[in-house]
């Protein structure tokens, strides 16, 4: 629980070295009342920030200046708070001014942003400025990579590419020579080889053996060398077609076909009976007289089953024979073999290009000569298949000849066309060496262009891939600061509670005043009047962030529910030096807060840290009207110094004594502690001793006889020349504003050496005035020596003026 805390361990920020500090520790007094609000005075610089940083840490917030921190209970327990727990500690220090106050302009408004808002703001500031220099980045880089597309410009791989094309068509280029190669005797191609996209990819890998002007040599010796070749002769290309596929003619049977046409086959005379049966087969079928010949045949069966008449032996015999006679399968067997040697003529397609050899003409005519064979032979044939009774005699069938004979001649003429392109053939091997000495002068002619144009092509592709993802960024963070500022218009804050507390704090409704805009953007205005940021001074910056911290700690919380909630609160410098025409306001306020925290739930706390002694003051006269109507608890007072904490008996004294005390060992033995605000002490002594003395201010107490006439005459032009640079025309001090004793700048251009000399002449000033008064006071605060009073007053006598 919180309120077990009794001592925080740290280390980190102004602390070294790990270091525990007592905060709560038991009350031993007789009252026997808890502790439940401690103070922690301490010069700039002892510690105070870092203390309250360590809250921070313990309640979960990032603060890498703290490396280490835990909190411990009376019985030097390490205590473990729940999230619950950290969620009701409460830190209000200068990091948390920064982090949720920031002004900035909007057109003629002035735009508070809060809180979260803060957060938000600064991410849509930072993604802004990443899109800014992202659009300038992609500017140029959209610049460069409309350079690499140009193809006019150098830096682009069109424009290395239109040179190695023009390096290839161009006069006595690739193209030209590839036409020259492949031109014929007399007769030039009209158009240059084609140079197409992809043409020089060819030639980029070659590594030709000799230098350009070698090979330009060399392929000009094998161009001529290849022209004088090619003056009389032309390759025929296409070869002789093979008759081997043919099989049927070359392995035609003409001597069995010449026998089958030869055989006579006997005409059977056919009976009246044999007449009826071959018309029963030719009705009937095969199968049923062959049925009718085995029933016959069977010497059992003795009645005819179809006249049911007896069979008698003789006919039985005759009409078997008759059977058999009309059963005879010669004539159907000697028909279908002559039908297998009924063939196609061939065609055999001869390319016009062989008309120029001298066998030529022997294939076609022996080609012409086997197709009329054919078709002789098969009218031949078809026509004994029609009268198979009659045989042909004396043919003589010379297929298989003929067609052996044709495949000897093709043979004969491949032959002759191998011969003949053997003429050519050394002109073959000149065009193929030609085309790669073309190749290989091609790339040094491209050579150059090409190694530009790759470097170019990468240079290009990763332009546009740094575009591509300058585009993609661009995209991601345009949609990231959409959404943040999505988020930020629906961040809303209790903009009725800080008016309510910035009009406790000034006093006035308009003094400061927060408007939402329909946009929901929070104007500032002061006084009904539109101002600037550089309008807004530091003083009033802490107190919005003061009142944004209370509003904080009621967000998503019933009012009453907060204060009855158990509740550390930790604040670090409420009143900072900018805050001082607002001290009374913001004391006040903070009155009216912790009244309802710490006395809407027993086991809530305060930690509230300060620089400022009379701030300190205030504070414990603040605290006791806060406990006035509970007098059940009391509050702690420590001093910061070395890392540790004293107490400090703020009752002990009241702020004169301090005062006195401190003025004098600033300027009598060299403390130091309080000299940022040793002005500010001397000015509150003079004006609580002239006015509760004499009734005077203190820029009257030197200007009064009657108040001079106190002094002995050789210090009265002294103290009188004294206060007058001092207070009427010292460091800019407006004699209006004199009896503002709160003014922390008081003595602010003087050196040390002269605040020290100056908080010696007050103390001496009062002595000499009233030195009973004086001596009591010094006597409680147990520190002033008079000796060294007495002596100071001393040399002020030597140095004053004749009178």
């Amino acid at each position: 629980m919180l309120s077990n805390i009794a001592s925080l361990q740290l280390r980190g920020g102004n602390f070294d070295n790990e270091t525990n500090l007592e905060l709560f520790p038991n009350n031993n007094s007789s009252n026997n009342k808890y502790i439940k609000s401690v103070v922690i005075f301490g010069r700039n610089g002892a510690g105070k920030s870092t203390i309250s940083r360590a809250f921070s840490k313990i309640s979960g917030q990032s603060e890498t200046s703290i490396l280490k921190t835990n909190l411990y209970d009376h019985n030097q327990e390490k205590i473990e708070l729940s999230d619950k727990e950290k969620q009701n500690i409460f830190i209000f220090n200068e990091d948390f001014v920064d982090r949720n106050i920031k002004t900035k302009q909007s057109g003629l408004n002035t735009i508070v942003i809060l809180g979260e808002q803060v957060k938000i703001d600064n991410q849509i500031e930072e993604v802004k400025q990443q899109i800014d220099n992202l659009r300038k980045k992609g500017t140029k880089q959209r610049e460069l990579c409309g350079k690499y597309n140009d193809k006019k410009n150098n830096l682009s791989p069109g424009y290395f590419k239109d040179r190695i094309d023009a390096a290839l068509r161009g006069k006595d280029s690739w193209a030209e020579r590839s036409s020259d190669i492949e031109s014929k005797p007399g007769k030039r191609r009209k158009n240059n080889a084609p140079v197409r996209q992809d043409t020089y990819k060819r030639f980029i890998s070659l590594n030709p053996p000799m230098s350009r002007n070698k090979l330009l040599k060399y392929y000009f010796d094998l161009l001529d060398q290849k022209r004088k070749i090619e003056a009389g002769n032309a390759r025929i290309e296409s070869s002789v077609p093979s008759i081997s596929q043919n099989d049927i003619y070359l392995n035609y049977s003409d001597k069995f076909v010449e026998q089958l046409l030869a055989k006579k086959i006997e005409k059977p005379i056919l009976s009246n009976r044999e007449k009826r049966l071959l018309k029963l087969l030719k009705e009937k079928g095969l199968p049923e007289l062959i049925n009718r010949k085995k029933l016959f045949e069977n010497a059992e069966v003795k009645t005819c089953p179809l006249c049911f008449q007896d069979i008698a032996s003789e006919y039985r015999y005759n009409l078997i024979k008759d059977i058999e006679t009309i059963l005879n399968k010669e004539v159907e067997v000697h028909q279908n073999s002559l039908k297998k040697f009924v063939i196609n003529t061939i065609d055999i397609d001869f390319d016009g290009e062989l008309s120029k050899l001298t066998g030529y003409k022997t294939c076609l005519f022996l080609l012409d000569k086997l197709n009329r064979e054919v078709n002789y032979v098969n009218q031949i044939i078809n026509k004994k298949i029609s009268d198979p009774y009659k045989p042909v005699i004396n043919t003589k069938i010379s297929i298989a000849d003929i067609a052996q004979k044709l495949k000897t001649s093709m043979s004969k003429l491949e032959n002759e066309r191998t011969e003949f392109n053997k003429q050519a053939s050394d002109t073959d091997k000149i065009v193929k060496e030609l085309k790669e000495i073309n190749d290989q002068i091609a790339y040094y002619d491209i050579d150059i262009f090409y190694r530009n144009f790759v470097k170019a092509t990468e240079d290009k592709k990763a332009a546009d891939n740094a575009l591509d993802n300058y585009l993609k960024e661009y995209k991601n963070l345009s949609n990231q600061l959409s959404n943040l500022e999505s988020q930020k218009r629906n961040t809303k804050i209790a903009a009725d509670s800080m008016n309510s507390y910035l009009n406790y704090i000034f006093c006035s409704d308009d003094r400061m005043h927060i408007q939402v805009s329909d946009d929901n953007e929070y104007k500032l205005l002061s006084r009904n009047e539109r101002v600037t940021p550089e309008q807004i001074s530091e003083g009033e910056r802490n107190i919005l962030g003061l009142c944004y911290f209370f509003t904080q700690i009621f967000a998503n919380k019933n009012i009453n529910t907060a204060y009855a909630t158990e509740n550390l609160i930790v604040i670090d410098n409420p009143i900072s030096s900018f805050d001082q025409e607002n001290k009374v306001g913001i004391i006040s306020f903070l009155k009216f807060q912790l009244t309802h925290f710490l006395n809407g739930n027993e086991k809530s706390r305060t930690i509230i840290l300060s620089h400022d002694i009379q701030v300190v003051f205030d504070l414990n006269k603040m605290l006791e009207e806060v406990n006035m109507k509970s007098k059940s608890w009391i509050s702690k007072y420590y001093q910061l110094s070395d890392n540790q904490l004293f107490n400090f008996g703020v009752k002990k004294f009241d702020n004169y004594n301090f005062y006195l005390k401190s003025i004098y060992e600033f300027g009598f033995e060299n403390n130091n502690e309080f000299e940022p605000v040793i002005g500010n002490m001397m000015r509150q002594v003079l004006e609580a001793f002239a006015t509760f003395k004499y009734q005077k201010g203190i820029e009257e107490i030197t200007n009064d006889d009657e108040i001079l006439n106190l002094l002995d005459v050789k210090y009265r032009t002294y103290f009188y020349d004294l206060m007058y640079r001092l207070v009427l025309n010292g460091d800019s001090h407006l004699e209006d504003n004199v009896r503002d004793l709160q003014d922390i700048n008081f003595f602010a251009t003087k050196s040390p050496e002269e605040k020290q000399r100056i908080a010696k002449d007050v103390l001496c000033l009062i002595y000499l005035l009233d030195e009973l008064h004086f001596k009591k006071r010094a006597q409680n605060t147990g520190i002033i020596k008079l000796q060294k009073i007495k002596e100071h007053c001393g040399k002020i006598r030597n140095r004053s003026l004749p009178s």
